[in-house]
């Protein structure tokens, strides 16, 4: 079921996003005003984005204490003792951090080579909206692959893409390796991290193993990596950053199958 809602939500979400049309009038906006002015529309937007969450009514779930209580008293066993779900939040860690550095800076290295600030925002674009394909295709696929598999596919596209852009350091085919990699690896991981919350962990505690990892493996490690990857930047080069990068992939595959994830089963979640 949240599988399907899921898909409905990023569909929609992904064919009318404001944060489509939001990076094509930063470009605009940059060229024209001064750049701090970016951080002025950012407040602004936030500000209602908060507006529209408060304006959202939804239905309380009613559960008598002894029912919360049982939930309380086993959530360290079936959640924080869960051995499989803390090789998971290992090699999530792995994948999330890479992939934050990735989103902040992409762009600087698309800059670096004297790319103009408004193509920059243009491949950015096109590559987000690479996620409509990857959303609607998704019953094709994870279904058909278990866990290791999908997981192996992801990292691998993510670590093709970061040495790509080491090896081959013309714009051009960086673009096109952009596209077709950036959103793809990072939709697809997002759909796995369902599946395979939904295979490890009881249905009572999915929402706040889902948070864990958004918050452990996406939120701290992210902090942490922003100031790693700045200083990489500072003291040798962008360049060495993304060899950072794919080798951290490439060390998230080896603990993919030395971890190893259960491969999960069949859950109909995506069609």
């Amino acid at each position: 079921m949240y599988g399907a809602y899921y898909f409905a939500t990023a569909m929609f979400g992904a064919i009318i996003s404001i944060y489509l049309i939001g990076i094509g009038l930063s470009a605009v906006r940059i060229s024209i005003l001064i750049s701090i002015s970016s951080y002025i529309f950012f407040s602004v937007f936030i500000i209602a984005a908060a507006f529209g969450v408060l304006m959202i009514r939804t239905g309380e779930e009613k559960t008598d204490s002894a029912a919360r209580k049982d939930v309380s008293r086993n959530y360290k066993r079936e959640v924080l003792k869960n051995g499989n779900f803390i090789k998971y939040l290992i090699i999530t860690a792995a994948f999330y951090c890479t992939m934050s550095l990735n989103a902040v800076y992409l762009p600087a290295l698309y800059q670096s080579e004297g790319v103009a600030v408004t193509t920059v925002t243009t491949i950015m674009f096109i590559s987000t909206m690479m996620e409509i394909p990857v959303i609607f295709f998704a019953a094709r696929f994870m279904e058909k692959l278990h866990n290791m598999q999908l997981m192996t596919v992801s990292f691998s596209i993510a670590f093709l893409q970061f040495l790509l852009y080491v090896l081959i350091p013309v714009p051009a085919v960086q673009a096109v390796v952009t596209v077709l990699c950036r959103s793809t690896s990072t939709m697809i991981y997002i759909m796995i991290n369902m599946k395979v919350i939904a295979d490890i962990v009881p249905p009572a505690y999915q929402m706040s193993a889902l948070t864990l990892v958004t918050a452990l493996s996406g939120s701290l490690t992210s902090i942490i990596m922003q100031n790693v990857g700045g200083q990489i930047i500072d003291h040798f080069s962008i360049r060495a950053l993304y060899i950072f990068m794919a080798g951290i992939m490439a060390l998230g595959l080896i603990l993919l199958y030395v971890l190893k994830v259960p491969k999960g089963r069949k859950r109909d979640m995506f069609n």
